[in-house]
């Protein structure tokens, strides 16, 4: 078995913590370690983001408690939010000079620093670097054979007419210096995956994220259905598509809308969304999923741009639960079919007809329910995707 550098930044790993990332990098740190691989993770933050991590943990401390014990050792580091005036004009230079554009002087002396230090301790067979930080700061020293995890393209998502920051040409370049300069990449979006060997990556698996085997089994008796919106309006695909949700769906459903419910920390809404939502039911965030995510209820995905991965649509699949999304939002996912597993329309202002059509037909949404749950089991449990991790493993470590 290897030993394995897992090298995280700033989120969380939980499988339902706050946001989709925290789900897939304990996926990831899960998988390895039920292969029999030795992990040695090594999680780093500024100090604002040390100070989130360790509310969460504090309040859920059985996480934590699960997080260490798939780790061989665990290491947490935290820099300043503010690099020094040396340090930014030297890095100023340096980027000048250097492969790499590294926009945190902090980065550039400190993370990668320790980096070395790590290297130096445990002379791993491999390190695994989750998005696109540690991407950057395990690829610029050539010690050890890396697996990129790619989340998602920023400077695409930034790019995007939806989000507040534009792109650059020089962080698109760097993103994909961090791919190609990667001896292989995993991403859990088959869309992405065709991004990156057009970019040059020559060793790409789709690998989509995990969870445990489903313990949601199907219902005696079928509830009125509800309307269910998942996730942390922190992210820019759950925050702009709920958004257009409430805007082009919601005021067609009638006195439908009153079965909308909304799961996740809705503090990062714009004014004009947290005016919206207060006339829906907003539960903000919930530990357990299971009490809250019923089978056969209709999960809605307004997302509409094909970037990153939607790990709420596997959230649902693994509930039963009957998905309409708007297909470039899940796109993602090759393992979504309409009218098999889900129900997928073209844009965010289709979705309202669709919904309506399946609260009055019981038997499709347990077909599709059903559908989904079968889906789950055969492409999105640990066990299922083992054999996938043991052939990146393999792909890298002679």
């Amino acid at each position: 078995m290897a030993s394995c550098l897992f090298v995280v930044y700033d989120r969380v790993l939980a499988v339902d913590g706050p946001g989709g990332g925290s789900a897939a990098q304990y996926s990831r740190l899960r998988s390895l370690a039920e292969l029999g691989h030795d992990v040695h993770l090594w999680h780093y933050a500024y100090s604002v983001g040390r100070v989130a991590f360790d509310n969460y943990y504090a309040n859920h401390r059985e996480q934590w408690d699960d997080v260490q014990s798939l780790c061989a050792s665990v290491e947490l580091s935290t820099y300043p939010d503010e690099p020094s005036l040396v340090a930014r004009i030297a890095n100023r230079a340096l980027n000048t000079t250097r492969t790499g554009w590294i926009a945190n002087p902090v980065v550039r002396f400190n993370v990668a620093r320790d980096y070395e230090r790590l290297l130096d301790r445990f002379g791993p067979d491999l390190v695994w670097a989750e998005n696109v930080g540690p991407g950057q700061v395990t690829t610029l020293r050539d010690r050890a054979p890396i697996v990129y995890s790619h989340h998602d393209w920023r400077s695409r998502l930034r790019a995007d007419p939806h989000a507040e920051q534009s792109t650059t040409v020089r962080q698109q370049r760097e993103e994909e210096r961090i791919a190609r300069a990667a001896d292989a990449v995993v991403s859990g979006s088959a869309v992405e995956c065709a991004d990156l060997e057009h970019v040059g990556c020559t060793n790409v698996h789709y690998l989509p994220v995990a969870y445990a085997e489903r313990s949601v089994g199907e219902p005696d008796v079928v509830r009125a259905p509800g309307i269910v919106h998942l996730g942390s309006l922190s992210t820019t695909a759950s925050r702009v598509g709920l958004g257009a949700f409430v805007d082009k769906v919601v005021p067609h459903l009638g006195k439908s809308s009153d079965l909308v419910t909304v799961i996740g920390d809705t503090s990062a809404a714009p004014t004009a969304l947290t005016s919206a939502l207060r006339h829906l039911r907003c539960l903000g965030f919930v530990d357990d999923l299971s009490s809250v995510l019923i089978p056969y209820d209709i999960h809605v995905i307004p997302w509409d741009q094909p970037t990153g991965q939607r790990t709420r649509a596997v959230v649902a699949m693994q509930h039963r639960q009957v998905i309409v999304a708007v297909g470039a939002g899940v796109e993602c996912f090759p393992e979504l079919e309409d009218g098999v597993n889900c129900r997928l329309v073209a844009r965010v202002d289709d979705m309202a007809p669709v919904i309506l059509e399946l609260l009055g037909d019981i038997a499709q949404r347990r077909a599709l329910g059903n559908g989904a749950a079968a889906t789950y089991d055969r492409s999105f449990t640990i066990e299922a995707l083992r054999s996938r991790y043991a052939t990146v493993i393999d792909s890298v470590v002679s």
